[in-house]
């Protein structure tokens, strides 16, 4: 085996976070990234304000009285990350120290990265993440050195919402419920506790 595996432009003791971040999400991909998330905003932005007007009411909330649904128990919802308090596993102020949730929601409302009008887009599945996937793999080849011989494992991502498209069941995984995706691992970078995740 020629050459050393890994990074090819090996991370130094200056490097900061940020600038490891845009070694592989180029600037130019986050430009493009803001260009679409700001014209789907601008888009929809009508039919969101009128849509915030309407409020439906259920019977129960008319009348006083409480469901069987409103007496359930509370799980952990993903907006416990701006919690005041320690949530279970989930510190107080996760994402507090960087960025209010209101703001993150509207980030994630918006969030785009390619054109929904294009022709591509009603025939093509993986338009909508397709500037990311280019980039990344462009990125990724550029920068880091991989080995001839790669093994492929799957994990699973854990998932408790019922809206998300890419959930599956597996029964043999810890998390059942959850997104499933490929780990590639480098069998000739091996420790003691296993295989090396690339």
């Amino acid at each position: 085996m020629d050459g050393i595996l890994g990074s090819t432009d090996r991370p130094t003791p200056h490097w900061t976070m940020s600038s490891f971040v845009f070694m592989f999400m180029l600037p130019r991909l986050l430009l493009r990234i803001e260009s679409e998330s700001n014209k789907y905003y601008n888009h929809h932005f009508n039919e969101r304000t009128r849509r915030k007007y309407f409020k439906t009411l259920r019977p129960q909330r008319m009348c006083g009285c409480k469901s069987p649904k409103d007496t359930k128990k509370i799980k952990r919802r993903f907006a416990d990350h701006w919690a005041k308090t320690v949530v279970g596993a989930v510190q107080k102020g996760t994402f507090g120290c960087f960025i209010t949730k209101t703001r993150f929601g509207g980030v994630m409302q918006n969030l785009h990265f390619s054109d929904n009008s294009d022709a591509l887009a009603g025939t093509y599945r993986a338009w909508k993440v397709r500037s990311v996937l280019d980039t990344l793999q462009e990125t990724f080849r550029n920068g880091y050195k991989v080995s001839h011989v790669l093994v492929f494992d799957e994990a699973m991502i854990p998932s408790r919402s019922r809206h998300k498209v890419t959930r599956q069941f597996m029964n043999h995984k810890p998390h059942k419920w959850g997104t499933k995706l490929f780990m590639t691992c480098c069998i000739i970078q091996t420790n003691k506790k296993g295989f090396s995740t690339i």
